[in-house]
């Protein structure tokens, strides 16, 4: 896959963002949705927790970039932190 990436891509982004949360209330709020786009919801748990799991050793891999914010919070406050944190790294 970083294979894949480099050659087609190439870049790596600035800054990225990680919005965790357990995986079991990530996947009820998925389901309540409704969109119609349920792909990621309709594999269950066991993928939601290896989901988790990727993007948890991402940020491991590339703790300079990747910022992990605690999606277990009200969305203004989750926005707030992200907004914070971009805005430090742009100034």
């Amino acid at each position: 896959v970083d294979q894949l990436h480099s050659l087609m891509i190439g870049r790596e982004p600035d800054l990225t963002f990680i919005i965790d949360m357990d995986p079991e209330t990530a996947l009820t709020r998925g389901l309540a949705r409704q969109s119609g786009e349920d792909r990621f919801e309709d594999l269950g748990l066991g993928f939601q927790q290896k989901l988790r799991a990727g993007f948890l050793a991402l940020a491991k891999d590339f703790p300079t970039r990747c910022h992990v914010i605690d999606g277990d919070r009200e969305m203004d406050m989750i926005a707030a932190e992200i907004t914070a944190i971009a805005t430090q790294a742009l100034s």
